[in-house]
């Protein structure tokens, strides 16, 4: 959530966000029953399999309820991978990759 405000801070006092933590929708829909002025939902998850199957989900389920929602997908596998692209280039985001790959790969097998 924070790596998407980031990409895109013009009025982002002005929103209410809530960050799921997951592919549920618990935290969305305790949002906006605290919220009840709000009618739009911008739906901001993962680029995968897991993430747009969620986001499909909780936009039909928001449909049959009257909310008006989008569904906003990032460029590489999240917004935060996204943020760096944007900061730092492909170049660096390619580098963070293979860095992050090989921490995964050399790192000791737990029992």
């Amino acid at each position: 959530m924070l790596s998407y405000i980031t990409m895109n801070p013009s009025g982002w006092q002005q929103n209410t966000y809530a960050a799921s933590c997951s592919v549920a929708d618990r935290v969305l829909f305790q949002c906006l029953k605290d919220n009840p002025n709000l009618t739009e939902v911008y739906l901001c998850f993962d680029s995968d399999t897991a993430g747009q199957s969620a986001a499909k989900r909780i936009s039909d389920k928001l449909f049959t309820q009257g909310y008006k929602s989008e569904i906003l997908v990032p460029t590489k596998k999240d917004w935060n991978e996204d943020l760096i692209m944007q900061k730092e280039g492909e170049q660096a985001w390619t580098e963070q990759s293979y860095w992050l790959l090989w921490q995964q790969l050399c790192s000791p097998l737990s029992a």
